[in-house]
């Protein structure tokens, strides 16, 4: 080992990419080779496309760690391969330790899955009064109807995450009924964070370390990367398209999304919901862990729902359910990082993942599975078969019923759904905004017993729920493959038709409303800096503004996409003489940026601490001179950022219409020539 090691000191010394490090790496013709050319090939990919710089993968088999490999680099700069050891954000997979933590709580009988939230944090309240009817099992199958997310990704810690959750919720309602449906939301475990450290009195991660990372013997888990001492192995995260090193990432909402892991300790994590790992957890709550949870919507779909399961994204998967194989698999993504955690309990498997990049871990984790899976002899390659298109039917009349306009994750904005005159196909058109002609079809579907087919051969169908219409995509085999997660997926939701609609003239008459409380440390990534209300013809009373509202009076508009995640009202307030939106925890003016010519110009943050805005109405070099523990981003009309200083200096040309966002403490002073 000495002697690879000066090697290896060498390799470095020499500016020699070691671009794969062993962990524990299988040998040729071992049992698990398929498993590791799939890794293998899967990471490289991954990192060729551009969708990360660093990739760690390690699979483990009864207990026994039987592959763990490193590829690409965690620092260019200084010429660092990811090792095995390497830490990543792992997004969302941090929610399964939340559900392990309210379940040992749980089995102690400090907690009643099925008692009230606010039986036990009476400080969380919310305008809505259903909220009491939440119960701690809604936050783990997503469906108490909370809004969804908030907080926002940065690169510094604030220590007020607990209470950013409870001041925003304090003056939200609920987007549906609690239990109605399971709709993905981070607020719910950012709650049950709260639960454990109010039940067990402790903080949270101190929880963490002494009651599941030290038994399981997890000592590379536990805060964010940008939380992290100095000196820490991290995989740095580097922006696809500028190579620019981003500061690494801290996400204080530890339960919803905020730790850091390396993939042996995933595993090792992972091994404790099998029989061959230490078990932290009663035979009742990992019978919750396993048992499928679906919400009262389900009922209403043709195939099994996602999200509808206790923590993990699904409990079981189609078609190796049919095989007798149970996967549970949770991901995570956060902007600068993706994770990817599979178990087959009864078989003793673990999968982990972690990449710098944003990416889909479910995609690139199936490659692994399947490989293991068939080196373990449980499954065989299913052979490509030719399938029939199928032939076009006319659209029944009974469709006609679901005509009208929708809105959700399937459009970008509210589309009209027609059947076509003839009845020879379905289409879905945008609705024309702010006076445009109206354009093609979006989506034009030929029809097939039931189901809606794409010529892609994507298919969906239409269904009615309470007197509600939604368009579901689903996985027929019979028409396509099906899709990564094999479930039914809720794609749009008909809004209803207004008998007197809305209004909302001030806001509208605010061409562009500007972001005025971000911190300086904000992930660019994340928010919108600034935006423009839409109005839509033929959707009179509703309107676009960090998603489509409904416009109940002049200074408030609730959810109109209750079905889906990460929604937001919106209420207009008076201060002094200006008119400022709030949108869940932010906050817009349409106050316009003070427009700037040549020479020296300058911005001054008030004593409120807002963010100020400048206009350069013509392009040009320009020079920044930013004060110390302040922050400025320079944005087109477009929103594309082009200056950034939290990771640029120097000069730079701005085009005409460029925007400059300033944020700091009260008094910086920001001077730009």
């Amino acid at each position: 080992m000495k002697k690879s090691n000066r090697i290896v000191k060498k390799l470095l010394a020499l500016g020699i990419v070691l671009s794969l490090t062993v962990g524990v790496q299988a040998e040729k013709g071992q049992e698990y080779e398929r498993a590791v050319t799939a890794a293998r090939t899967t990471a490289w990919k991954a990192i060729t496309e551009g969708k990360g710089s660093g990739f760690a993968v390690a699979v483990m088999d009864r207990g026994k760690l039987v592959f763990s490999e490193g590829m690409g680099v965690r620092d260019r700069a200084l010429n660092l391969p990811v090792e095995s050891r390497t830490r990543f954000n792992i997004g969302s997979t941090s929610k399964m330790f939340t559900t392990v933590a309210v379940l040992l709580l749980v089995d102690e009988g400090k907690l009643l899955l099925d008692a009230p939230v606010v039986s036990y944090l009476p400080e969380f309240k919310m305008r809505d009064p259903r909220h009491r009817d939440i119960t701690v099992r809604m936050l783990f199958n997503h469906s108490s109807g909370l809004p969804g997310t908030s907080f926002a990704m940065g690169y510094a810690q604030t220590g007020n995450a607990h209470q950013l959750l409870l001041d925003t919720l304090a003056h939200e309602n609920l987007k549906h009924a609690p239990g109605e449906l399971s709709t993905y939301c981070n607020d719910g475990f950012t709650l049950a964070e709260l639960l454990v450290e109010k039940m067990s009195e402790q903080t949270f991660p101190a929880f963490l370390q002494k009651r599941i990372l030290d038994p399981l013997g997890m000592h590379d888990t536990g805060l964010s990367v940008g939380e992290l001492d100095a000196g820490t192995d991290l995989a740095n995260f580097y922006d696809a398209k500028s190579a620019k090193k981003l500061p690494v990432e801290v996400a204080e909402v530890h339960g919803a999304g905020g730790l850091s892991s390396t993939v042996e300790d995933l595993c090792r994590f992972g091994n404790s919901f099998t029989p061959y790992g230490k078990q932290l957890l009663s035979d009742s709550s990992m019978k919750e862990l396993r048992t499928p949870q679906p919400a009262k919507f389900a009922q209403s779909l043709r195939h099994r729902s996602v999200f509808s399961s206790f923590g993990w994204d699904y409990s079981n998967l189609t078609p190796f359910d049919s095989s007798g194989l149970q996967i549970l698999a949770k991901g995570g993504n956060t902007p600068g990082y993706s994770t990817n955690l599979q178990v087959l309990p009864d078989q003793g498997l673990v999968i982990a993942m972690n990449i710098s990049g944003n990416a889909s871990g479910e995609s690139l984790t199936r490659p692994i599975l399947l490989g293991l899976l068939e080196d373990r002899g449980l499954t065989k390659p299913a052979a490509d078969a030719a399938v029939r298109p199928p032939l076009a039917q006319p659209v029944p009349t009974d469709l006609d019923r679901f005509q009208g306009v929708y809105i959700g994750e399937a459009a970008a904005s509210p589309v009209m759904l027609a059947v076509s005159p003839d009845r020879k196909s379905v289409t879905l058109t945008a609705l024309p905004a702010n006076g445009d002609k109206p354009g093609p079809a979006l989506v034009t579907y030929s029809y097939n017993d039931g189901l809606l087919i794409e010529p892609s051969g994507k298919s969906a169908y239409l269904v009615s729920v309470d007197d509600r219409a939604y368009l579901v995509a689903t996985p027929s085999r019979a028409i396509d493959a099906p899709s990564i997660y094999a479930a039914d997926w809720l794609s749009l939701q008909r809004v209803d038709k207004l008998e007197k609609p809305g209004e909302m003239p001030d806001l509208m008459a605010g061409e562009r409303w500007f972001l005025r409380n971000a911190p300086t440390f904000v992930a660019a990534p994340w928010v919108d800096f600034f935006l423009t209300p839409v109005a839509y013809e033929g959707l009179p009373g509703y309107l676009e503004f960090q998603g489509i509202k409904k416009v109940e009076s002049p200074t408030y508009a609730s959810i109109a996409a209750t079905h889906f995640r990460d929604q937001s009202e919106l209420e207009l307030q008076r201060r002094g003489a200006e008119t400022w939106a709030s949108v869940a925890n932010f906050l817009f003016s349409s106050t316009p940026p003070t427009r700037i010519g040549p020479g020296r110009n300058q911005a001054v943050i008030a004593s409120q601490g807002y963010n100020e805005w400048l206009e350069l109405p013509h392009g040009g070099l320009v020079t920044l001179d930013i004060p110390k523990g302040a922050r400025a981003i320079v944005l087109t009309p477009a929103k594309a950022v082009v200056f950034d200083s939290i990771v640029d200096s120097g000069q730079l040309y701005a085009p005409a219409g460029a925007l400059v966002f300033c944020a700091g403490p009260a008094g910086s002073r920001f001077v730009v020539s």
